[in-house]
């Protein structure tokens, strides 16, 4: 497998496979980072491509979308991956692809999904331990000392759940 990840024509998909197939089989990151002469921080990022979900993995065949575009996708949890192509497909996708996936474009689709967790009404530690958060996966994203939340129907349904306690308590909260 690794003989196969210095071919110079592998596709990010395959690359991402070869490379979660080594993290599968008992190497660590750093380990595999040390076989390639690459960063970890890149290991991870590629080892993410490889969880993209099934529409992602079509799209990225089919317009031959680059490693830096599946790489800032990759970042997020399968539900808010399947709800960028929702949006994608109520605009002008057919631009963003053509383009191989324009990564400036996509990153201001994707931050429509993201929330900062300083802005949370419960704040930081109402989503203590979450996976779903920027800072619990570091190596997917730029150093940053602000988390973000990464799942848009979980922070959606704590909103929810906060009105509703204000109603309950009644008190008037002006809708978000």
């Amino acid at each position: 497998v690794l003989e196969n990840l210095h071919r110079a024509n592998l596709t990010p998909l395959q690359e991402a496979e070869a490379l979660a197939d080594l993290l599968a089989n008992g190497m660590t990151q750093a380990d595999i980072a040390a076989h390639t002469g690459r960063p970890t921080t890149w290991v991870c990022r590629r080892i993410a491509i490889a969880s993209l979900t099934p529409v992602w993995r079509e799209l990225a065949t089919k317009h031959n979308l680059k490693a830096a575009t599946l790489e800032l996708v990759a970042r997020f949890p399968a539900a808010t991956q399947v709800l960028v192509v929702k949006n994608m497909a109520e605009h002008d996708a057919a631009t963003y692809l053509s383009r191989g996936g324009d990564t400036k474009m996509l990153k201001q689709l994707l931050s429509y999904y993201v929330h900062n967790l300083d802005g949370a009404p419960w704040g930081r530690e109402g989503c203590a331990g979450c996976q779903k958060r920027s800072d619990a996966n570091a190596d997917l994203f730029d150093a940053s000392s602000v988390a973000y939340c990464l799942d848009p129907a979980c922070w959606d349904a704590k909103e929810r759940a906060r009105i509703e306690e204000a109603r309950a308590r009644e008190e008037l909260i002006p809708n978000p």
